[in-house]
């Protein structure tokens, strides 16, 4: 299992200062078409949706193919399991704020390479 964490600044005082909501919003975004978002990716196709919280999509990642579940915990967190391909596990993509207010991005990896 190979489990990796990191934390960044929202607001960085580099562009533009976004608030909780247009963070959602992109996070949204990337669960629905992660191309314009992860150079790696190749292809991302919607194959189902459950409900208006959780859909199946399949992509190709540095050539290789995977399906992923992806749960929207609104405003808060994206979870992105992996169901099938070569390496399964999740990736959550998670907005966080300090007492004062500051806004983070957590990108969290606990995944299992098969063999």
């Amino acid at each position: 299992m190979i489990y990796v964490s990191h934390s960044l600044p929202v607001n960085d005082g580099t562009g533009p200062q976004l608030d909780r909501d247009q963070v959602w919003d992109g996070l949204v975004l990337k669960a629905d078409n992660a191309l314009p978002f992860v150079p790696a990716m190749t292809d991302c196709v919607i194959t189902e949706r459950h409900d208006e919280h959780c859909f199946d999509r399949d992509i190709e990642f540095r050539s290789q193919r995977f399906t992923e579940r992806i749960t929207l915990e609104p405003k808060h967190r994206v979870i992105f399991t992996r169901i099938a391909g070569p390496v399964l596990g999740t990736i959550a993509n998670e907005i966080e704020e300090s007492t004062n207010g500051e806004l983070f991005l957590r990108f969290s990896f606990a995944l299992l390479v098969r063999d």
